[in-house]
């Protein structure tokens, strides 16, 4: 159990036999190399007022799998460099703030962090503010340098607030991708031809996409969304053609935001979307078909009420 205020550099340096270690609440900071080299498995921050982690501070744990991050936390850039991560958790209620890329390399010590193969963010994982840069611009930046390189990457679970962090490049190899509580919006587009994305499920108080989002999303076969409101953008789900299922049945209301409402979130063109897929919804008001500009009638995906 460490429970001084500054864990001191090199402090647990080169100590193989070292397996376990218990943060305090007390703990603020941990400095360079102060875990380096160890034999640690497992690394869980507790709720704390504040604790900041500095870069290497766990530099070259090979062993350590798993990374639970709860309360207010600093990363600096190179915080985990050449570790063995595979379980990445930024907990419920957690905020945490990364002045760097803490899955990056150190110098010539140690290599990027790509073993990574869960990820779970359910509080806030963002970068800190820099001047002249927008803060989702700068966050979005951060994630696409700490997750593309961990290739095993096939399922994520997200709140609402992070969805917009996410975009073509960050998740190259995800299959399957929950979006859970919170408010939700997205970025440009989730993902391109290249996707691997098969499976998005949606359950949040708000949704909004903006155009395009789930454009081109090759592998996609199904999507369901729950919200009190959500409102779709134009273009959303065309170019998917193994899009099986379209699930809009729990949402409260359903808006179609583009200029051509249903035709042009689902397309009219027989290139845009599979004949065969099926949309649920729970109302006639959320039926494409029934749009003033609705989709060309001589599409015969099916539309169900439930």
């Amino acid at each position: 159990v460490v429970n001084t205020k500054v864990v001191p550099a090199y402090i647990a340096d080169n100590c193989p036999n070292l397996k376990t270690v218990e943060l305090g609440n007390e703990v603020t900071t941990i400095e360079t190399c102060a875990f380096g080299n160890t034999g640690i498995t497992e690394l869980n921050v507790p709720e704390t007022t504040g604790i900041t982690i500095e870069s290497a501070a766990f530099v070259n744990n090979n062993n350590l799998k798993s990374v639970t991050l709860n309360g207010n936390v600093m990363l600096k850039g190179a915080a985990f460099t050449g570790c063995g991560i595979e379980n990445f958790t930024v907990a419920e209620g957690a905020k945490v703030v990364c002045n760097g890329n803490p899955f990056s390399v150190w110098g010539d010590i140690a290599p990027a962090v790509t073993t990574v193969k869960n990820v779970k963010i359910m509080g806030t994982l963002e970068a800190a503010e820099e001047p002249g840069v927008t803060h989702v611009a700068q966050t979005t930046w951060l994630w696409n340098q700490m997750f593309p390189n961990n290739t095993e990457i096939e399922k994520v679970t997200v709140n609402g607030a992070n969805l917009q962090y996410i975009v073509e490049s960050t998740f190259p190899s995800l299959k399957e991708m929950y979006v859970d509580g919170g408010n939700a919006t997205t970025g440009y587009k989730l993902g391109g031809t290249s996707s691997q994305l098969e499976k998005i499920a949606i359950d949040v108080d708000e949704f909004a996409s903006q155009c395009g989002a789930f454009r081109d999303l090759k592998q996609l076969k199904t999507i369901s969304i729950k919200a009190n409101t959500a409102k779709l953008g134009g273009l959303d789900f065309t170019l998917c053609p193994e899009l099986k299922v379209v699930d809009l049945s729990q949402c409260g209301t359903v808006q179609y935001n583009s200029t051509d409402v249903a035709q042009d979130c689902f397309g009219s063109n027989e290139s845009d979307l599979p004949s065969d897929v099926k949309i649920y919804v729970n109302n006639e008001e959320a039926d494409p078909h029934t749009h003033q500009y609705g989709i060309n009638q001589s599409r015969v995906y099916l539309c169900r009420l439930v």
